[in-house]
């Protein structure tokens, strides 16, 4: 009986600890990749791309239309360990979300809304994947990626600076879906269409700022080096540093 009871007892420990050290995720937040909010993508495949979560296991998706709040139909609600997924839609409004999960945790869902267009060729949108919009990075070589379309013989990646009323930096033909390139510094718009030889789509474009520029080291003022100042006495730290043009700087004591 005492035997009985001890492997009991070591079972219930043995459990506890698997959960204690389970990764607590439910304060990350997905992030999702395509289609993005507000964007208009053609009827057919979608495909659904979201950022990773450490420590996650799964993932829950779902779509609705036209929204969760005021849901017609719940046209997927799926679990995957993948962060890719597609679903055929008709023309119509949705909404779709994304929560990641582990056996202890979940994080809350993040929603977008898209709306599904009936398209002739010359008005259809490449999905672009990554990198994400409005980065701001200090990698200068980046991977352009985006999401295959059925009909394209190629397609046309533009980089321009800052945007498409500046100077154009790049102009290429492509038969993949991504395209390697190494900005300068400063801020930019890419943007891809996919052609035949005698059609070609709407551009879809995403803004990048490139910055691999260290701040300038500040100037310690106040108090002077080696001060000697009495206890419990305020002391007023002063500094001065020179800024950069290029993402905001900040400085930390």
């Amino acid at each position: 009986m005492k035997k009985r009871l001890l492997f009991i007892a070591v079972a219930l420990l043995l459990s506890n600890c698997e959960s204690i050290f389970v990764e607590d995720i439910s304060d990350n937040s997905i992030v999702l990749l395509a289609p993005l909010t507000n964007s208009k993508v053609a009827n057919g495949s979608v495909t659904f791309t979201w950022q990773g979560i450490r420590d996650a296991t799964q993932y829950e998706i779902q779509i609705a239309t036209p929204s969760f709040a005021n849901a017609s139909q719940i046209v997927l609600d799926s679990t995957t360990t993948k962060t890719l997924i597609s679903k055929d839609l008709k023309v119509n409004n949705y909404e779709w979300r994304v929560r990641a999960f582990n056996t202890a945790y979940n994080t809350v869902y993040v929603t977008n809304a898209f709306t599904v267009i009936a398209t002739d060729f010359e008005s259809k949108i490449i999905s672009l994947m990554l990198p994400v919009d409005k980065d701001a990075t200090n990698v200068k070589k980046q991977h352009l990626k985006w999401q295959a379309l059925d009909g394209v013989n190629e397609y046309r990646v533009q980089v321009w600076q800052p945007d498409t009323n500046g100077a154009k930096l790049k102009d290429q033909a492509v038969s993949s879906t991504s395209y390697e390139y190494e900005f300068p510094e400063g801020d930019f718009t890419w943007q891809v269409r996919g052609e035949t030889s005698s059609k070609n789509t709407v551009f879809s474009a995403r803004t990048i700022t490139v910055d691999t520029t260290a701040p300038n080291t500040p100037t310690l003022e106040l108090p002077v080096d080696n001060a000697a100042i009495a206890v419990n006495t305020s002391i007023d730290f002063k500094w001065n540093r020179t800024s950069l043009a290029g993402t905001p700087e900040l400085d930390s004591i």
